[in-house]
């Protein structure tokens, strides 16, 4: 609006302040109000201090104000937070003039604080004609007719809702709603409310009730509470606006047109009226609920209209088709914008996560490959790429999680990368776009990058793809192998010295004490580095959300916690578990053995605990400690296994077939512990007391006591040939079948297995950094720098460029030179012709 952009431009709010106040008589009350040294923020939301409304409103505003006043300019303090309240009312009218439903629900919220202050419906000429003086006087000689015109017809749009928010505070329809409706409630249940309306809503509009389609009880909540909602709309329009978004996008997604609104509401009105009877459904309350539906199904049906454009209803639909022919008019400029987001009710949404999240694969597919389309005219490249990330950051973790997803994923992959399509010297240029992938260490956490999604929630075999395999070469090569080897170093001399000193010489005293004292205080050092990075990476968000434990989800569910638990990026791997409990386990050995229990004394530097005369003296505590200790450091060793991708592959198909044995041994333990009790129960010679009979068994198991059998009886006899039976012939037989299915499967994605094991360790080191240094890393590959598709032809940004061995043609994901040109005349306000459209719809199909 030109009139009120001078306004703005010659910054004349004081001076618009002060002709206001004079033009409106500064004594009247409600002036004075508005003046009372709080400076109105309507934009923020700021709630006003209410009065009690003791005027009736219906005397004229000019009546009023001169039984009060004289009409002299009064304090300029004053008059500026007066002209503060309107000017900020009408700057964001004016804003919002081309956003009819945001502008209606501005006045509706502006209007109950105003009629707070004792403003009346009568009142809303004199404020149109002040506010137009005081306009005229700050403009001066610029001021003509046609701004008048434009005054009056602006100021009748804007002050229709008001007016209708002050009736409302005047006749107190919000007391006459709120009591009728709670008698409502009190006379019938949830569930009567709610069949009441459906059985009126049966009559009146049989059409809409196709719609509702879950069960009487649930829908009977849904109706009382939309009801609540609408006479909330007359006590706090806030709430009922914020409210009022969800349940319109909702809605939209059910097919909801805005014509439905009209007989909704009058099976409301129906059915209040049944409900309440004669004696309580008195003119007053009727006119109360017709006045509150007719603005309440105004706003709905604005709403619905406002969210449904040609995207919306492709999407309602699950239309691919209608999707293609709504993007067919978009102009090239705005046609990622088409694709990321709609704006519903100043709600807005994403029909990329809409279509992933209800299911339409199909669409979700055709909004990949548009938005990572290269085209091309004579004045730019456009790619949305960036658009894409800067609004869905998370859609890689949003596909990660996703089963159904991987071929979504699939696709986002292929299109971050152009392949050249000429050879030279062997090798083809490919452009790949990772910036967003690689991450900002600035803007995103090591937990939130590309590649740790992918590593923790990925499936195994989207590291076949050339995009993640670059991804994971970049930051493998760049910082996390020389992390990892340095980290790998450290703990195998760890190991080796503790193999040393408290293995191989155990029965040593003499000269061993104080090396076993410095070993057991690294560990205690190198204890305290893992801590201290694990607090690390808590401080900084260096993360990940793992499940809940199965034994654990029964209380977590009944306190109501999140439904992950956050783990340091440390504690997620387990070979970092088995260290740190070995680490533990040396501390205690250290601590606890047995030649400094023995120092000073007359054996004191000759062999301890030797074994004479084949006499075995009992295992101790420490020993025991000593055992774990020594297996939890030597297997913790493996992990530097990565760096040797056959042994790597080796020990991952151990590892996968390690629950499976753990399985197996846990049901052999069961079944033995059973029949040993069955054995004990007859009495028989050698096995009268349980853990007697528990050793016996276990040493038939293993053929080592086949001489006791002649001792059993029939019966004992025959518990045990079932038993062997069970063991050896049926679980040794299911447990081979079971391990061969196992390492078939494993066997086939074991590459891919063990590049999602680096990935992971990978992003563990890359947690141990510190962020200067994953900075400058970051910046020394140039993502911002442009790549070309040739000599002077200068692309999208945001990637790096390789040069591959020509071998990749045989790849899958070879597509050369995808950039869809079109060399006519055009500006970014036209679409792209409808060839352009033609060929993307054969590439997705």
């Amino acid at each position: 609006m030109q009139l009120w952009s001078k306004l703005q431009k010659y910054d004349c709010r004081r001076q618009f302040g002060l002709h206001l106040k004079k033009q409106l008589l500064s004594g009247t009350e409600w002036v004075q109000t508005l003046s009372a040294g709080v400076q109105s923020k309507m934009q923020n939301g700021v709630s006003l201090t209410k009065r009690t409304q003791d005027q009736t409103g219906k005397e004229s505003f000019a009546s009023s104000a001169d039984a009060r006043l004289s009409t002299d300019k009064g304090d300029p303090e004053d008059a500026e937070h007066i002209g503060n309240q309107f000017w900020e009312l009408l700057t964001e009218c004016v804003e919002l003039m081309w956003d009819p439903e945001l502008q209606h629900e501005c006045l509706t919220k502006i209007s109950k604080k105003f009629a707070a202050k004792d403003i009346r419906e009568s009142h809303l000429t004199t404020i149109g004609t002040s506010i137009e003086y005081a306009a005229k006087h700050c403009l001066g000689s610029e001021w003509d007719v046609s701004y008048s015109k434009a005054w009056s017809w602006f100021w009748d749009v804007i002050s229709r809702p008001m007016a209708h928010t002050f009736r409302d505070m005047e006749e107190q329809h919000g007391k006459l709603l709120t009591q009728s409706w709670q008698l409502c409630k009190e006379k019938h249940h949830t569930e009567e409310l709610g069949e009441a309306i459906f059985k009126e809503l049966t009559n009146v509009a049989a059409h809409v009730v196709q719609l509702f389609k879950r069960p009487k009880h649930i829908q009977a909540h849904q109706f009382v509470a939309v009801v609540d909602m609408l006479v909330m709309f007359v006590k706090d329009p806030e709430v009922f606006y914020s409210d009022l978004r969800p349940l319109t996008i909702r809605h939209i997604k059910y097919g909801v047109k805005s014509e439905y609104a009209k007989g909704f509401g009058a099976a409301i009105l129906r059915a209040v009226e049944k409900v309440l009877g004669p004696e309580h459904w008195d003119q007053a309350t009727r006119s109360a609920w017709n006045f509150l539906w007719m603005r309440v199904c105004g706003v709905i049906q604005r709403s619905l209209n406002a969210g449904t454009n040609l995207v919306v209803v492709a999407l309602v639909n699950h239309d691919v088709v209608r999707m293609r022919e709504a993007m067919a008019c978009a102009p090239r400029g705005e046609r990622e914008n088409w694709l990321t987001h709609v704006d519903v009710n100043g709600e807005v949404l994403s029909p990329l996560y809409w279509s992933i999240r209800d299911g339409m694969r199909d669409i979700a597919l055709y909004l990949l490959d548009d938005l990572l389309s290269l085209r091309a005219d004579r004045e730019s490249y456009y790619y949305g790429r960036e658009t894409m990330f800067r609004t869905h950051h998370d859609i890689v973790k949003v596909l990660c999680e996703d089963p159904g997803a991987f071929e979504l994923l699939d696709a986002l992959l292929d299109g971050l990368m152009w392949h050249a399509e000429v050879v030279e010297k062997g090798k083809i240029r490919v452009n790949y776009y990772i910036k967003e992938l690689f991450g900002d260490p600035s803007q995103v956490g090591v937990g939130e990058s590309g590649l740790a999604v992918l590593g923790d929630k990925g499936p195994p075999e989207i590291f076949e793809h050339p995009v993640v395999q670059k991804l994971l070469e970049l930051k493998w090569h760049s910082y996390g192998i020389w992390a990892f080897i340095a980290c790998q170093t450290v703990y195998l001399l760890i190991t080796l010295s503790y193999f040393v000193a408290f293995v191989s010489f155990r029965r040593f005293c003499d000269g061993w004490i104080i090396p076993r004292l410095i070993i057991g205080s690294l560990s205690i050092l190198l204890l305290v580095v893992m801590f201290a990075f694990t607090f690390y990476q808590m401080r900084n968000n260096h993360v990940a959300n793992i499940e809940w434990p199965w034994f654990l989800e029964r209380i977590r569910v009944r306190r109501d916690w999140n439904p992950t638990m956050t783990v340091p990026r440390l504690l997620m791997n387990s070979w970092n578990i088995s260290r740190i409990l070995g680490l533990a386990l040396i501390v205690s050995t250290t601590f606890s053995d047995q030649c400094r229990s023995r120092a000073g004394s007359p054996d004191n530097g000759r062999r301890v605990a030797e074994d004479r005369d084949g006499f075995h003296e009992p295992v101790e505590w420490h020993q025991v400690l000593a055992s774990f200790a020594a297996l939890l450091m030597g297997f913790q060793v493996l992990e530097a296994t990565l760096l040797v991708p056959t042994l790597s592959r080796m020990i991952l198909v151990i590892q996968q077939l390690l629950g499976d044995f753990v399985r197996f041994i846990f049901l052999v333990f069961v079944i033995l512990f059973t029949f040993a009790g069955a054995i004990t129960v007859s009495q028989e010679v050698g096995f009268e007391d349980y853990w007697d009979s528990i050793t016996r068994v276990h040493k038939m198991l293993l053929s080592y006591g086949n001489g006791e059998l002649d001792e059993l009886g029939t019966f004992s006899l025959s518990l045990v040939s079932v038993l062997l039976i069970i063991i050896h012939m049926a679980l040794f037989n299911m447990m081979s079948a079971q391990f061969v299915h196992g390492s078939s499967r494993v066997a086939e994605l074991a590459d891919c297995l063990v590049q999602q094991r680096i990935a992971q360790a990978c992003c563990e080191m890359e947690s141990l950094l510190p962020l200067w240094y994953r900075e400058r890393v970051y910046n020394s590959w140039k993502f911002d720098e442009p790549l070309n598709f040739g000599p002077g032809d200068d692309g999208p940004s945001g990637g790096i460029a390789c040069d591959e061995p020509a071998s990749v043609r045989s790849n899958s994901k070879y597509r050369p030179d995808r950039v869809m040109r079109f060399t006519a005349d055009a500006t970014k306000k036209d679409p792209w012709p409808a060839e352009f459209n033609a060929m993307l719809e054969a590439d997705g199909d």
